[in-house]
């Protein structure tokens, strides 16, 4: 398998992130063959938006089913006798650690939000896939930084959360911060304020729209949620 080509595919159709990892480090599905790779697949800034066909917007899950099209259509196109599955994203739900595996690929710092924090691409990036390959592939070199949180002052994040809901070296208050987006005429009903405030990387943020897509998208099931756990 040509790894280069799959990045080049890959990365013209939005996935601008991908790392081999050696199965031998990561946790996989009891049911997973014990040879192979993985191949962790995602996304930084609006590359991935902005590759999103218009046809795949007005779709429930749009993303997924990108990824999972664009996927199968790489492989099955120029790898077809190579064995894969797909792990994530899954019809299921169900799916590796990928914060796991991030940390694996040098992806993934915790950060206060409790999402993960690239050193390079701050809080604007995503886990978009999983692959397991029946091939033993060369692991993508990892070059370890330290979290940007670390040497971050002032914390912004913290002091631009308007539910209180983040305080460092602890996870966030997770219904503190819903019960603040699900709120009439919530501040954070379409974006979060505290993320927006991150100093790191601001220019590889999010668009306004896909923003405000993602969040806007989100907090219907965020409110059924919320009334679920009220009554």
């Amino acid at each position: 398998m040509n790894v280069d080509y799959i990045k080049e595919a890959l990365d013209f159709s939005g996935f601008n992130l991908l790392a081999v990892l050696d199965l031998q480090h990561v946790d996989v599905p009891d049911d997973l063959p014990s040879q192979g790779s993985l191949l962790l697949i995602g996304n930084a800034g609006d590359a991935l938006w902005d590759a999103l066909p218009q046809a795949y917007r007005q779709l429930e899950n749009p993303i997924d089913d990108y990824t999972r099209d664009t996927v199968q259509q790489i492989l099955e196109q120029h790898h077809g006798t190579v064995s894969w599955r797909l792990l994530f994203p899954s019809v299921d739900g169900a799916g590796p650690n990928l914060q796991s595996l991030g940390s694996v690929a040098g992806w993934h710092h915790p950060s206060p939000l409790g999402n993960g924090i690239h050193h390079r691409y701050g809080l604007w990036f995503a886990y978009r896939a999983v692959i397991w390959i029946d091939q033993a592939l060369p692991a993508t070199p990892v070059a370890r930084a330290e979290s940007p949180c670390v040497s971050c002052t002032g914390q912004p994040c913290l002091r631009a959360c308007p539910a209180q809901a983040l305080a460092v070296g602890k996870p966030p208050d997770l219904l503190a911060c819903s019960a603040w987006r699900t709120a009439l005429q919530s501040s954070c009903a379409s974006t979060c304020l505290a993320r927006i405030s991150c100093p790191v990387a601001p220019q590889w943020r999010y668009s306004d729209d896909q923003i405000e897509y993602y969040y806007a998208t989100s907090l219907p099931s965020l409110q059924q949620w919320v009334q679920q756990r009220d009554d």
